[in-house]
């Protein structure tokens, strides 16, 4: 086959760009193993390279920014080219008989930590636009007349993850989910939704069922997994702390393994 420099290496070696079999693999392996070993400082450096372009760099004492090469690739795992689904659906699907109401602006508002991320410090009526706005515009008018307060201006802002979440503000920031704003509204607040979930049907279900449930779920409560289970008649679990939410992705084979001899007993 073909073969070109080893990439990242001034070494003239060459290996093969297309792995016929398990001997090419091997040797590829191989070949890329051996040249790391010989050139340990020179990777060193490369990866400290690296780590320098995406997280930016500065001295002692400095604030450090995020690189623009860093931010761009956060782009690409968070934006909704190719989902624009998934931002109208998130919610509404686990609604029955009530609507969503942009459920995670209104949780949110229970928690002050993350106000700042608006930069307002007060508990605003909603994180709309136009409240967010007004908030931001008071706590700067008190913080000039006053002194006191920060509003938007007052330190930096701290980083905090909201997870999978979709709010309501989402469909004015992001320009690729502007045209779906009215959409998400009519969703948000549709309230005639039918049952997900035949109860009645599930305590009497004679299918062999079992499901892991993990300790630690990000996006799913253990609480809220453990009822569910117990209304499935048959049911068995297994509850474990040694994976996350993406166990099936990180873990598939032994998770899998796990569940299908519990299937058998």
């Amino acid at each position: 086959p073909p073969s070109r420099p080893v990439p990242g290496s001034a070494r003239t070696a060459t290996v093969p760009t297309v792995v016929a079999s398990r001997q090419y693999a091997d040797d590829y392996l191989a070949a890329l193993l051996a040249l790391q070993h010989q050139q340990p400082k020179q990777h060193q450096q490369q990866k400290q390279q690296q780590q320098q372009q995406l997280c930016g760099s500065a001295g002692v004492g400095a604030v450090r920014e995020l690189n623009a090469v860093f931010m761009r690739v956060v782009e690409q795992y968070t934006d909704f080219e190719s989902y624009m689904l998934y931002s109208l659906l998130h919610e509404p699907i686990y609604c029955q008989a009530s609507s969503a109401s942009w459920s995670a602006d209104r949780v949110l508002l229970e928690f002050p930590e993350f106000w700042p991320v608006f930069g307002i410090e007060t508990r605003p009526p909603s994180l709309s636009a136009t409240a967010v706005a007004a908030a931001v515009a008071a706590e700067d008018a008190t913080a000039t007349t006053t002194g006191t307060g920060t509003g938007s201006g007052g330190g930096r802002t701290p980083v905090m993850f909201f997870g999978e979440m979709i709010f309501e503000w989402l469909y004015d920031d992001h320009l690729l989910l502007r045209p779906f704003k009215e959409a998400a509204r009519l969703l948000a607040h549709k309230s005639d939704w039918a049952p997900l979930y035949d109860l009645r049907q599930l305590a009497n279900n004679t299918v062999p069922t079992v499901a892991i449930i993990y300790e630690d779920d990000m996006y799913v409560d253990v609480g809220y997994s453990l009822e569910c289970a117990s209304r499935i008649r048959g049911c068995k679990t297994i509850v474990t702390g040694d994976y996350n939410h993406s166990g099936i992705n990180s873990a598939g084979e032994v998770i899998l393994g796990a569940l299908l001899d519990l299937l058998r007993t």
